[in-house]
């Protein structure tokens, strides 16, 4: 920006510098940001498990099937070692332990709430099996309640977090305004994380001469078609994921932002201009502006963001139907087994 007297007044937020503060009158901030990264995930994920697998992380299932084998092997052994089956009158009624086999079918269906007819003769393991459906009605209804709600509400995650998990993606580019305050600070800084950025758009340069340019739409055009990223203000990223559904800000954000309005320097309206300005942020209108016109999920025209309950496609219920097929496969295989056996004897 130099000093030319062109201009009398800068109605649109300004970036603070010291260069910049040189040449011109600052005044008190109307708004106060930060940067951050714009990306669409290009991984893609796979659906064919989603129904069966989204109602719980796997962190549940992991210790759901170590308490199922937990179970198993504490009801063999009650149930082994129990005297109730060595007394005269349970050998009388020819009462036996359960078999492995007995007792794996019936605590792995009791699961999916089909239980079984071998239940245990026992005081100990009848006590047992009592507190393990209770465990199991809670679970189900848990995972039932959480199957309906991953069928019909459609959300949307990405897997990246953090400038760590985005950097490690194969041959990702990421841009950046030209001329702008955060391309200066890039420039410039001494951050660790700050300097990953610059080496990161700086090999980015080498191969896309874009990546400096200085219209956003290009570089938002640039996020929608290649494997780029796109370093900008948080507030008018906020804007492209309003219109674009298919986009993702990152957690992370660097490099704070303060947006003032410019005067010439030393004008005579600069006292004026700030007095106003200060007393439209005490009375709280700038902040009501703000959550105003500023973007939300709840106004967004991104469909997989609207309240209420969305149609299930088939590629939602793709697991159910690979796990029908798994079990009739299952069934088929235990059918030839009992053929041939039969067959032989």
């Amino acid at each position: 920006m130099r000093k030319t007297q062109e201009i009398d007044f800068i109605a649109a937020p300004v970036g603070y510098t010291w260069e910049r503060d040189q040449v011109a009158d600052f005044l008190p901030a109307i708004h106060e940001s930060y940067n951050g990264m714009i990306f669409r995930d290009t991984r893609g994920s796979s659906k064919l498990l989603s129904a069966l697998a989204d109602p719980f992380r796997w962190q549940v299932y992991a210790v759901g099937g170590a308490t199922l084998l937990g179970v198993i092997l504490l009801y063999l052994a009650i149930e082994w070692n129990n005297p109730f089956y060595q007394e005269a009158t349970s050998e009388a009624k020819r009462l036996k332990p359960t078999g492995v086999l007995d007792t794996v079918m019936y605590l792995f269906g009791s699961t999916v709430h089909q239980g079984g007819v071998h239940l245990p003769e026992s005081s100990s393991g009848r006590i047992l099996i009592s507190f393990w459906w209770m465990y199991i009605i809670v679970m189900t209804a848990a995972y039932s309640g959480n199957l309906i709600a991953a069928l019909t509400v459609t959300r949307k995650t990405t897997a990246f977090t953090s400038f760590d998990d985005l950097f490690e993606v194969a041959n990702l580019k990421i841009g950046i305004m030209g001329g702008t305050v955060l391309h200066e600070t890039i420039e410039t800084s001494n951050d660790s994380l700050i300097m990953e950025i610059r080496e990161k758009i700086e090999a980015s340069e080498e191969i896309d001469k874009d990546v400096h340019n200085h219209n956003p739409a290009v570089h938002m055009e640039k996020v929608m078609t290649e494997n780029y990223a796109f370093l900008h203000d948080i507030t008018e990223l906020e804007m492209f994921v309003k219109i674009s559904c298919d986009v993702y800000i990152l957690k992370d954000k660097i490099v704070p932002l303060d947006h003032s309005l410019l005067l010439p320097q030393d004008s005579p309206l600069t006292d004026m201009f700030a007095k106003e300005i200060t007393r439209v942020q005490e009375i709280g209108l700038m902040e009501y502006w703000l959550r105003k016109w500023k973007p939300t999920q709840n106004n967004s025209t991104c469909p997989s963001l609207e309240k209420g309950a969305k149609p299930v496609g088939l590629e939602r219920l793709a697991a159910a139907l690979l796990a029908l097929g798994a079990g009739i496969l299952c069934s088929g295989v235990c059918l030839l087994v009992e053929l041939v056996v039969k067959a032989s004897t």
